[in-house]
């Protein structure tokens, strides 16, 4: 997979190219980091029960999307999904993600994601799976100006951003 920041690392996404998926292994070494790593086994049923929704060609499926709270409604969001989508179209593929929050459905929307489902689990956050067809987008004035760093996590400083409001990590790392 790939991860993309902005350069003063407010924002970044990791996506997922065809036939890729997060190893048993990362998952482990992630879940030693989270606050509380007994909630990790009902987050990973709760991805399962999204998977049915997948497109079922091979398609590229973004793991995740952050900006910082202080850093919001400035186009780092926006310009993380173009250049992601960029990858999506230029290979053909159409992209999936699943949202856990509502009110982030219409933002992908305009980017050419309809939402599959709303997939509930007892106790455990609604989520929202989407997908986008190939060259899909809806508002194709996606392309910005912000500069990106590309990589790949190893190496990654995992930091946790202020305020937010899901239990959302964010890598850091040197740019390739």
């Amino acid at each position: 997979g790939s991860v993309h920041a902005t350069t003063g690392f407010e924002g970044a996404a990791i996506w997922y190219p065809p036939g890729i998926a997060v190893a048993d292994h990362v998952y482990e070494s992630f879940k030693k980091t989270l606050l509380y790593p007994e909630r990790f086994a009902a987050l990973g049923e709760l991805a399962e029960t999204c998977d049915p929704h997948r497109p079922t060609v091979p398609h590229w499926t973004l793991e995740l999307i952050a900006v910082d709270p202080d850093a919001q409604n400035r186009g780092i969001g926006r310009a993380l999904m173009g250049f992601g989508l960029a990858m999506c179209d230029r290979t053909g593929a159409p992209a999936f993600l699943a949202s856990s929050n509502r009110a982030n459905l219409s933002f992908y929307q305009r980017l050419g994601f309809s939402q599959r489902a709303e997939v509930t689990l007892p106790g455990m956050p609604a989520m929202y799976p989407m997908v986008r067809p190939a060259g899909g987008a809806a508002d194709r004035h996606i392309e910005s100006s912000l500069p990106l760093h590309h990589g790949g996590a190893t190496g990654a400083a995992i930091g946790r951003f202020r305020g937010a409001t899901a239990s959302i990590f964010f890598l850091k790392f040197a740019a390739d």
